[in-house]
């Protein structure tokens, strides 16, 4: 993987060199992203760094880079990976023989911008459209197994297992993943952790109450907002 994402960030930083010198201000930034015009779900903001004042060809390319690979790739945001995927999908990666199928049906959601090879990512909006076309319903509504239940209807994949909630009484209405733990989390069951300075496209990053119980944050230097560490030490022992 290491060197997947070396490779990558190499001839990403080509492409944003290339496009930055032959596109205009106002296509550049959704040109960076994979799209040769501006898609509907594409938040606007995320376009406002590159039409800042600095003179576009005079913005060097690893600024580019930095910003699209730290504030759009790697955050909670317009894209998420393939853990959050499966999260709202309802489905457990490892003990679904079917996921990787199941994934195709999702294929025109993929992030086709600089860095892809290395960063694998759908777009978030696009995936939720994607789902409710497949099981005529918003996936925001059910379950995990009820999910599992209508996405293996919909497409004929029996080997499909629903995930487990991390902790018994949790909900099965994953949304996100939990950062401590890798594991589906439906946020009412999480506490927020202090991400630092947000863009406003970017979303909010979970943990578990099961993480904060067994003091899991530190070893992945995560911590809570202050106001959550208030709420966790009200309910939490």
């Amino acid at each position: 993987m290491v060197g997947l994402r070396l490779q990558s960030l190499v001839t990403g930083y080509r492409k944003i060199q290339e496009l930055r010198d032959e596109t205009d201000g106002d296509e550049r930034f959704y040109r960076f992203l994979g799209f040769s015009e501006p898609p509907d779900h594409l938040d606007e903001r995320l376009s406002e760094f590159a039409l800042s004042d600095v003179p576009p060809t005079e913005r060097p390319a690893h600024e580019y880079a930095r910003f699209i690979r730290r504030q759009v790739l790697e955050s909670a945001g317009p894209l998420i990976d393939r853990r959050t995927l499966a999260a709202r999908l309802g489905v457990d990666v490892e003990a679904s023989e079917d996921f990787d199928e199941l994934v195709q049906a999702f294929d025109d959601a993929i992030y086709r911008g600089v860095f892809r090879e290395g960063w694998l990512r759908w777009w978030a909006e696009v995936t939720e459209d994607l789902a409710e076309n497949l099981v005529e319903e918003s996936l925001r509504s059910l379950t995990a197994p009820e999910r599992v239940e209508r996405l293996t209807k919909a497409t004929g994949l029996g080997k499909l297992r629903a995930a487990e909630p991390i902790s018994e009484g949790d909900s099965s209405a994953f949304w996100v993943v939990c950062q401590a733990t890798d594991r589906p989390l439906d946020p009412r069951d999480g506490f927020v952790l202090d991400s630092g300075r947000r863009y406003p496209w970017q979303r909010d990053k979970y943990v578990s109450r099961y993480a904060v119980e067994n003091k899991m944050l530190g070893r992945r230097h995560l911590r809570l907002t202050v106001s959550e560490r208030e709420r966790a030490s009200a309910l939490i022992p």
